[in-house]
Protein backbone atom coordinates (compact mmCIF):
# COMPACT_ATOMS: atom_id res chain seq x y z
CA UNK A 1 0.00 0.00 0.00
CA UNK A 2 2.89 2.72 0.86
CA UNK A 3 4.25 1.39 -2.82
CA UNK A 4 0.88 2.80 -4.56
CA UNK A 5 0.20 5.36 -2.68
CA UNK A 6 4.07 7.04 -3.42
CA UNK A 7 2.97 6.22 -7.02
CA UNK A 8 -0.26 7.89 -6.77
CA UNK A 9 1.27 11.18 -5.06
CA UNK A 10 4.13 11.26 -7.55
CA UNK A 11 1.76 11.55 -10.10
CA UNK A 12 -0.32 14.45 -8.24
CA UNK A 13 2.71 16.24 -7.41
CA UNK A 14 4.25 16.08 -11.01
CA UNK A 15 0.50 17.77 -12.35
CA UNK A 16 0.69 20.08 -9.48
CA UNK A 17 -2.03 18.50 -7.44
CA UNK A 18 0.08 19.01 -4.75
CA UNK A 19 -2.82 18.75 -2.05
CA UNK A 20 -3.82 15.60 -3.37
CA UNK A 21 -0.45 14.44 -3.26
CA UNK A 22 0.23 15.48 0.49
CA UNK A 23 -3.11 13.71 1.66
CA UNK A 24 -1.14 10.24 0.07
CA UNK A 25 2.35 11.52 1.18
CA UNK A 26 1.64 12.74 4.63
CA UNK A 27 0.05 8.89 4.99
CA UNK A 28 2.98 7.42 3.63
CA UNK A 29 5.43 9.59 6.28
CA UNK A 30 2.95 7.84 9.34
CA UNK A 31 3.73 4.27 8.57
CA UNK A 32 7.32 4.41 6.95
CA UNK A 33 8.62 6.80 9.06
CA UNK A 34 11.85 6.97 6.65
CA UNK A 35 13.79 10.34 6.23
CA UNK A 36 13.50 9.87 2.66
CA UNK A 37 9.61 9.80 2.32
CA UNK A 38 10.55 13.36 4.91
CA UNK A 39 12.26 14.72 2.36
CA UNK A 40 9.67 14.12 -0.48
CA UNK A 41 6.81 14.58 1.98
CA UNK A 42 8.75 18.14 2.97
CA UNK A 43 9.18 19.27 -1.26
CA UNK A 44 5.56 18.62 -1.67
CA UNK A 45 4.58 21.00 1.55
CA UNK A 46 7.19 23.54 -0.07
CA UNK A 47 5.67 23.51 -3.59
CA UNK A 48 2.11 24.20 -1.78
CA UNK A 49 3.74 26.75 -0.11
CA UNK A 50 3.25 25.52 3.30
CA UNK A 51 6.89 26.21 4.57
CA UNK A 52 6.64 25.72 8.45
CA UNK A 53 5.24 22.18 7.85
CA UNK A 54 8.25 21.69 5.33
CA UNK A 55 10.80 22.91 7.76
CA UNK A 56 9.18 20.84 10.06
CA UNK A 57 10.09 17.75 8.45
CA UNK A 58 13.53 18.43 7.14
CA UNK A 59 14.47 19.14 11.10
CA UNK A 60 13.23 16.08 11.58
CA UNK A 61 15.43 14.50 8.92
CA UNK A 62 18.52 11.71 9.84
CA UNK A 63 21.07 12.78 7.54
CA UNK A 64 23.01 9.52 7.75
CA UNK A 65 20.09 7.51 6.35
CA UNK A 66 20.68 9.33 3.44
CA UNK A 67 23.43 9.46 0.84
CA UNK A 68 25.38 12.20 0.02
CA UNK A 69 23.28 13.62 -2.82
CA UNK A 70 19.98 13.55 -0.92
CA UNK A 71 21.82 14.83 1.67
CA UNK A 72 23.09 17.81 -0.20
CA UNK A 73 19.14 18.28 -1.48
CA UNK A 74 17.77 18.30 2.10
CA UNK A 75 20.19 21.18 3.11
CA UNK A 76 19.24 23.24 0.15
CA UNK A 77 15.64 22.77 0.64
CA UNK A 78 16.02 23.96 4.14
CA UNK A 79 17.63 26.67 2.65
CA UNK A 80 14.92 27.39 0.44
CA UNK A 81 12.19 26.83 2.97
CA UNK A 82 13.94 29.52 5.15
CA UNK A 83 14.08 32.34 2.32
CA UNK A 84 10.44 31.59 1.73
CA UNK A 85 9.66 32.34 5.25
CA UNK A 86 11.06 35.78 4.39
CA UNK A 87 14.83 35.04 6.01
CA UNK A 88 17.09 35.45 2.52
CA UNK A 89 20.35 36.16 4.19
CA UNK A 90 20.41 33.18 6.45
CA UNK A 91 19.02 30.93 3.06
CA UNK A 92 22.07 32.13 0.99
CA UNK A 93 24.75 32.09 3.83
CA UNK A 94 23.81 28.34 4.29
CA UNK A 95 23.73 27.71 0.43
CA UNK A 96 27.47 29.10 0.63
CA UNK A 97 28.65 26.68 2.70
CA UNK A 98 27.46 23.60 0.99
CA UNK A 99 29.38 25.63 -2.08
CA UNK A 100 32.41 25.53 -0.47
CA UNK A 101 32.71 21.52 -0.24
CA UNK A 102 29.95 21.13 -2.55
CA UNK A 103 30.55 22.79 -6.13
CA UNK A 104 27.78 20.35 -8.16
CA UNK A 105 24.93 21.22 -10.45
CA UNK A 106 22.37 21.34 -7.89
CA UNK A 107 24.15 24.08 -5.76
CA UNK A 108 25.49 26.33 -8.66
CA UNK A 109 21.55 26.45 -9.84
CA UNK A 110 20.18 27.23 -6.01
CA UNK A 111 23.02 29.81 -5.16
CA UNK A 112 22.82 31.59 -8.27
CA UNK A 113 19.39 31.86 -8.30
CA UNK A 114 19.03 33.19 -4.83
CA UNK A 115 21.88 35.81 -5.83
CA UNK A 116 19.59 37.18 -8.60
CA UNK A 117 16.69 37.10 -6.20
CA UNK A 118 18.75 39.34 -3.62
CA UNK A 119 20.16 41.64 -6.26
CA UNK A 120 23.97 40.79 -5.48
CA UNK A 121 26.16 42.11 -7.78
CA UNK A 122 27.86 39.01 -7.55
CA UNK A 123 24.84 37.18 -9.58
CA UNK A 124 26.31 37.55 -13.35
CA UNK A 125 29.80 36.66 -12.68
CA UNK A 126 28.73 33.69 -10.54
CA UNK A 127 25.98 32.03 -12.83
CA UNK A 128 28.50 32.69 -15.63
CA UNK A 129 30.81 29.90 -13.86
CA UNK A 130 27.49 27.99 -13.16
CA UNK A 131 27.05 28.27 -17.14
CA UNK A 132 30.85 27.32 -17.73
CA UNK A 133 31.00 24.25 -15.01
CA UNK A 134 26.92 23.02 -16.94
CA UNK A 135 25.65 24.41 -19.84
CA UNK A 136 23.18 21.59 -20.33
CA UNK A 137 20.83 22.51 -16.98
CA UNK A 138 18.25 24.73 -17.76
CA UNK A 139 17.62 26.20 -14.16
CA UNK A 140 21.66 27.28 -14.60
CA UNK A 141 20.89 28.62 -18.25
CA UNK A 142 17.74 30.69 -17.28
CA UNK A 143 19.28 32.04 -14.20
CA UNK A 144 22.52 33.11 -16.46
CA UNK A 145 19.82 34.45 -19.24
CA UNK A 146 17.85 36.50 -16.58
CA UNK A 147 21.56 38.15 -15.67
CA UNK A 148 22.16 38.84 -19.23
CA UNK A 149 18.64 40.53 -20.13
CA UNK A 150 19.18 42.48 -16.63
CA UNK A 151 22.42 43.98 -18.48
CA UNK A 152 21.05 43.89 -22.01
CA UNK A 153 22.71 41.67 -23.75
CA UNK A 154 19.94 40.62 -25.67
CA UNK A 155 21.79 38.78 -28.00
CA UNK A 156 23.74 36.42 -25.71
CA UNK A 157 20.38 35.68 -23.56
CA UNK A 158 19.17 34.33 -26.72
CA UNK A 159 22.13 32.02 -27.46
CA UNK A 160 21.21 30.79 -23.67
CA UNK A 161 17.40 30.32 -24.42
CA UNK A 162 17.37 29.11 -27.89
CA UNK A 163 19.73 26.27 -26.35
CA UNK A 164 17.02 25.68 -23.69
CA UNK A 165 14.27 25.16 -26.38
CA UNK A 166 16.49 22.72 -28.62
CA UNK A 167 17.15 20.55 -25.02
CA UNK A 168 15.90 16.82 -25.58
CA UNK A 169 13.82 17.16 -22.91
CA UNK A 170 12.17 21.07 -22.57
CA UNK A 171 11.88 21.80 -19.39
CA UNK A 172 8.80 22.74 -17.87
CA UNK A 173 9.02 25.42 -15.61
CA UNK A 174 7.41 28.99 -16.43
CA UNK A 175 10.70 31.18 -15.88
CA UNK A 176 12.66 30.28 -18.70
CA UNK A 177 10.04 30.92 -20.51
CA UNK A 178 9.05 33.95 -19.36
CA UNK A 179 12.51 35.21 -19.86
CA UNK A 180 12.79 34.06 -23.32
CA UNK A 181 9.58 36.25 -24.11
CA UNK A 182 10.80 39.33 -22.46
CA UNK A 183 14.18 38.77 -24.47
CA UNK A 184 12.21 37.92 -27.98
CA UNK A 185 10.59 41.40 -26.74
CA UNK A 186 13.64 43.30 -26.65
CA UNK A 187 14.61 42.26 -29.96
CA UNK A 188 11.61 43.37 -31.69
CA UNK A 189 10.45 40.04 -32.26
CA UNK A 190 7.25 40.61 -30.68
CA UNK A 191 5.17 37.96 -32.58
CA UNK A 192 7.72 34.98 -31.21
CA UNK A 193 7.77 36.77 -27.56
CA UNK A 194 4.23 35.96 -27.24
CA UNK A 195 4.57 32.48 -28.00
CA UNK A 196 6.82 31.61 -25.48
CA UNK A 197 5.42 33.95 -22.91
CA UNK A 198 1.79 32.10 -23.60
CA UNK A 199 3.84 28.79 -23.25
CA UNK A 200 5.05 30.47 -19.48
CA UNK A 201 1.43 31.40 -18.71
CA UNK A 202 0.01 27.81 -19.05
CA UNK A 203 2.66 26.38 -17.01
CA UNK A 204 2.36 24.87 -13.55
CA UNK A 205 3.37 27.15 -10.61
CA UNK A 206 4.23 26.66 -7.15
CA UNK A 207 4.75 28.90 -4.07
CA UNK A 208 8.59 28.13 -4.87
CA UNK A 209 8.60 30.41 -8.14
CA UNK A 210 8.62 33.83 -7.63
CA UNK A 211 6.81 34.52 -11.03
CA UNK A 212 3.00 34.07 -10.85
CA UNK A 213 0.61 34.20 -13.74
CA UNK A 214 -0.80 37.75 -13.03
CA UNK A 215 2.47 38.52 -13.78
CA UNK A 216 3.08 36.99 -17.35
CA UNK A 217 -0.60 37.79 -18.62
CA UNK A 218 0.55 41.62 -17.90
CA UNK A 219 3.35 41.67 -20.73
CA UNK A 220 1.16 39.47 -22.51
CA UNK A 221 -1.40 42.00 -22.65
CA UNK A 222 1.14 44.85 -22.86
CA UNK A 223 2.38 43.51 -25.97
CA UNK A 224 -0.44 42.68 -27.40
CA UNK A 225 -1.71 46.44 -27.15
CA UNK A 226 1.67 47.27 -28.53
CA UNK A 227 1.50 45.08 -31.63
CA UNK A 228 -2.52 46.33 -31.92
CA UNK A 229 -1.07 49.81 -32.04
CA UNK A 230 2.66 50.40 -32.83
CA UNK A 231 2.44 53.93 -32.12
CA UNK A 232 1.63 53.08 -28.20
CA UNK A 233 4.83 50.77 -27.74
CA UNK A 234 6.25 50.45 -24.02
CA UNK A 235 9.29 48.73 -23.28
CA UNK A 236 9.29 45.80 -20.38
CA UNK A 237 9.24 47.21 -16.69
CA UNK A 238 6.69 50.33 -17.90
Amino acid sequence: MIRLDRFRAKSFFNTGEYEKALILYEKVVKESKSSRDRMSLARIYMKAGRFDDAEAQLRKLNLADLNAVEGIQAKISLAQTIWRKGDLKDAIRRVELIFQTEKITLVYATLGYLYIVAGDKKALDFNQEAYAYNPANAEIGDNLGECLLATKDYAKALEIYEAIAKMKVVPIFPEWRYHYGLTLEKLDRPADALVQLKFALAAKYSALSTLDPATVQKVIGRIEAAVASPAAVVGPGA
